[in-house]
């Protein structure tokens, strides 16, 4: 609060432009022409900070809503349930063992089935890029070893390559190594200057 005193005096004084007092103090001009429309508006106590908080929040269930929602859960017998009380408490739906065989599962059963969902996942991917593979040999009327042998820079391999990444969430080590095409890095730089020529 000091600082920005200090600040509003000097500039009254008009020995300083904003630019300069601005530097001085290291803050941006924005901050001291602030500062001053604050002071000039409000005097010191307009300078005090505020809160950056949101004065309303949209999403915000409104009290009203919360009451009757209460009042409901009383009138339909649900408030004392207790079914309610367990889902409140710390819910579980499903056998009573649910919990105790996802942890046999072994170190953490949801992290595995995360694991196992993604190896999914990786599966499918990697289906639709030999995809995509078999459809673009179809059209140059090729077979894969012989497009493998065809030299690493060249333009098919390097078409297929930019279909590969547009369409699928392969790595460029795959398609690197699929393709037969060098380098990830290699592959990198044909792409980055086939994109250019366009």
């Amino acid at each position: 609060m000091e600082q920005k005193q200090r600040f509003i005096n000097l500039a009254q004084s008009g020995r300083f432009t904003v630019s300069e007092l601005s530097e001085e103090f290291g803050i941006t001009r924005k901050t001291g022409h602030k500062w001053l429309l604050r002071y000039a508006g409000g005097g010191m106590k307009g300078l005090e900070e505020r809160s950056r908080a949101p004065k309303k929040v949209s999403n915000r269930t409104s009290e009203e809503v919360e009451r009757l929602m209460a009042a409901r859960c009383r009138e339909e017998g649900h408030a004392e349930e207790e079914l309610w009380k367990g889902i409140r408490r710390g819910w579980k739906f499903g056998a009573e063992d649910f919990v105790e065989r996802l942890v046999g599962m072994g170190n953490g059963g949801v992290r595995n089935a995360a694991i196992h969902l993604s190896e999914a996942l990786e599966e499918t991917m990697e289906e639709k890029a030999r995809g995509i593979v078999r459809e673009f040999l179809k059209t140059r009327g090729m077979g894969l070893d012989e497009f493998r042998r065809l030299r690493k820079g060249h333009p098919d391999k390097i078409a297929l390559a930019a279909e590969l990444r547009k369409s699928t969430m392969m790595t460029m080590s795959w398609i690197a190594e699929e393709l037969n095409a060098g380098v990830p890095q290699t592959l990198w730089r044909a792409l980055w200057k086939n994109g250019k020529k366009r």
